[in-house]
Order: structure tokens, then C-alpha cells, then sequence
């Protein structure tokens, strides 16, 4: 990737709590955001929309684990309008209900992912491993 391509991804990561769109980062960084859905397409295989919210479902998923925050503030901590998009996405994502899977403590290791994103598979970490971000999101 160019490295205006990784400023980009950069961007969507620190971004990750806020509301704020692909168009409005490429906007910020002077890209235009069809070429920047070329090249993620091309080179990470999902579009910057769906990589923003693979992040946040990530983040999400941490901070179900690892926290006892309410499912609104987790919803706000990582750039959902609500606990309700936060959990429609989730279960369409993770096949779980967010607060079934703080219950279970963690995702199956190895569970496949669906939609646009089934070749992914995720990862957990050993419990003495944990920290704020030890679900990983890995092609298949």
C-alpha cells in the first residue's frame, strides 16, 4: 500500500469512537474515496466501510469482554449511533447477541464470520493474554 493508504487506515483507527464517514477522511487526507475503495479492495479485499466496521465490532467485542461498560457506552465508544446498530451489527457479524456473548465470555475460537466478511475468521487470545484488543480478525 502507498503510504497515504496506510495514513488512511491510521485514520480510521483512531477514529473508531467517533461518527465520522470514509468520505469525511478522504476528504481530511486529499483522497479521493473511489480510488481508495480500489485499492483496499485490491489489496485488503473489503471496501474502507467495511474495514471501519470490522474495527469496531472488534473494538466492540473487546470491550464487551474486558469491561463492564452498558451496551450504550460501548455503542458510543466505538462510532455506533446507538446500542441497538451496535447490536444488529454484531449479531449479523458474530451470530451472538452482544450481551450472549459478555455472558460467554468470548467468541468460539476458529468461529467464521458471515456476510461480506466470511473469510475472516476470529481469533482469542488465552485468558492470561488479554488485554483491550485480543480479538483478532484474520482472513481464513
Amino acid at each position: 500500500l502507498q503510504p497515504k493508504y496506510y495514513q488512511l487506515l491510521k485514520c480510521i483507527d483512531d477514529k473508531i469512537d467517533q461518527k465520522v464517514t470514509i468520505q469525511e477522511i478522504c476528504n481530511r487526507l486529499g483522497l479521493c474515496q473511489r480510488a481508495a475503495e480500489r485499492v483496499f479492495r485490491e489489496h485488503l479485499k473489503i471496501s474502507p466501510k467495511q474495514y471501519q466496521l470490522d474495527q469496531r465490532l472488534t473494538r466492540a467485542a473487546n470491550l464487551l469482554h474486558n469491561s463492564a461498560l452498558a451496551l450504550a457506552e460501548v455503542a458510543e465508544a466505538t462510532g455506533f449511533s446507538s446500542a441497538s446498530s451496535l447490536s444488529t451489527s454484531f449479531k449479523t457479524k458474530f451470530r451472538i447477541s452482544p450481551l450472549k456473548f459478555r455472558k460467554q465470555g468470548a467468541i468460539e475460537p476458529g468461529a467464521t464470520m458471515v456476510g461480506k466478511a466470511r473469510n475472516r475468521r476470529i481469533e482469542t487470545l488465552p485468558e492470561e493474554s488479554r488485554s483491550k484488543d485480543t480479538i483478532k480478525i484474520t482472513p481464513a
